[in-house]
């Protein structure tokens, strides 16, 4: 649905709320900024625009729509609208900080760092990953979304001079080995915290692909198709 009320901080264009991850999206194509409100109060999490001055200096600013109306027009809202921002805390233990203070928001709940990844881990685990286009007992109910997981690791100096002995000596490099085995882990663990993001409960199609880069460094791209299944 859309909202004439939500218009994006940066550009001014209106914005859609979507149901599934809980934000509001500008409709400006070369902007895309997400917003998420909060009562009164409006934060950018998101936006392609990311050499915006709005964008790099009030990121972490929570406002209401006309003191971003204001910013936008280039006036300067008075110091006492910045204030004030009550301190939040966890949902999950109860510690207390600002949106700087290692909270983080999921889905419009408060988590900090440590409960944040329990309940990443919590949510994701069921979610099952393929490399075939299908699950056994399950049809695909729709397609949501095509997502890249990209991650660079470096081999370092000592890893290619160990890697080359280990070679010579007939055995395996098992520093590199479990640096490409963690950099696929948190890449699974990256798509399938993307599919509960966005709504899905599976990701199928899994492709994984390794590039070289100059400086000794090692990308791995992950890709895969987020939907939602459901039993046959």
């Amino acid at each position: 649905m859309s909202n004439g009320n939500v218009t994006c901080p940066i550009c001014g264009g209106s914005t859609i709320f979507t149901e599934r991850n809980q934000k509001y999206i500008c409709q400006n194509d070369e902007c895309l900024t997400k917003l998420v409100l909060e009562k009164e109060y409006i934060y950018m999490d998101e936006t392609k625009k990311k050499e915006n001055e709005i964008w790099l200096k009030y990121r972490y600013k929570r406002l209401t729509q006309s003191q971003w109306d204001a910013i936008r027009e280039g006036e300067r809202i008075p110091e006492i609208e910045h204030k004030k921002q009550e301190a939040k805390e966890c949902e999950s233990c109860g510690t207390k900080g600002g949106f700087l203070k290692g909270l983080v928001n999921i889905k419009g709940k408060i988590y900090c760092n440590i409960c944040a990844e329990i309940f990443v881990d919590k949510m994701t685990k069921e979610i099952p990953i393929t490399t075939t286009l299908n699950i056994d007992g399950y049809k695909i109910k729709n397609y949501i979304d095509i997502e890249s997981v990209e991650i660079i690791i470096g081999t370092g100096i000592f890893s290619e001079i160990g890697g080359g002995i280990a070679d010579f000596l007939g055995a395996r490099s098992m520093a590199f080995e479990r640096k490409l085995q963690k950099a696929k882990q948190t890449a699974f663990k990256t798509l399938k915290y993307r599919a509960f993001e966005k709504g899905g409960n599976a990701v199928v199609g899994i492709d994984v692909d390794y590039t070289e880069f100059s400086g000794n460094r090692i990308g791995l791209i992950a890709n895969g198709t987020i939907v939602e299944i459901e039993p046959i």
